[in-house]
C-alpha cells in the first residue's frame, strides 16, 4: 500500500490500517485507539483485493473537514 497515513486527528498519534476479513479494513490510531468507520467494498456482491481495501480504509482516515479560518481585523 503506498499511501501516507495522516496522523490522528485527535492527538496527533501515528495511525496503522489492517483487513478484518474480506472487503472490511479498518484505519486506527496506536496511541488513543481512535477508530474510523469500518471501510468495506462498496458493492456487496464484488470483490476486493486485500490492497485494495487497505487502501480505501486509508483514505477514508486520511479525509479531513476543511476550515476556513476567520481572519480578525
Amino acid at each position: 500500500m503506498n499511501v501516507e497515513l495522516k496522523p490522528c486527528p485527535f492527538c496527533g498519534g501515528e495511525a496503522r490500517v489492517r483487513c478484518l476479513g474480506v472487503n472490511l479494513a479498518i484505519a486506527s490510531c496506536t496511541e488513543c485507539s481512535c477508530v474510523q468507520q469500518v471501510f468495506s467494498c462498496p458493492t456487496a456482491d464484488a470483490f476486493m483485493s486485500e490492497e485494495d481495501c487497505l487502501r480505501g480504509a486509508a483514505e477514508l482516515w486520511n479525509r479531513r473537514v476543511e476550515h476556513e479560518q476567520s481572519k480578525a481585523d
